[in-house]
C-alpha cells in the first residue's frame, strides 16, 4: 500500500456561496483515494444544506484546495 504524504497547508477563507465556482475552476478536487465512504443519510444531508441556506453556523468545513 502506497503511503499518503500529508501536504502543506495554507489556511485560506472564501465564502461558501463561491463553492461551485471553485470546482467549475478546477480549485477544488476530490481526492477519492482519501475521501471516506458515504456515511450521511439523506435527510442529514437536507437538513445541512437548509441550516447553510439560513445561515447557520455549521462549524468547520475543511478542503485541501
Amino acid at each position: 500500500m502506497v503511503k499518503q504524504t500529508v501536504p502543506d497547508i495554507d489556511f485560506d477563507k472564501f465564502v461558501l456561496a463561491e463553492i461551485s465556482k471553485k470546482f467549475e475552476a478546477d480549485e477544488i478536487l476530490i481526492n477519492h483515494e482519501y475521501q471516506r465512504g458515504d456515511i450521511w443519510k439523506l435527510n442529514q444531508k437536507i437538513e445541512l444544506i437548509k441550516s447553510i441556506k439560513s445561515s447557520y453556523s455549521i462549524g468547520v468545513l475543511v478542503l485541501f484546495i
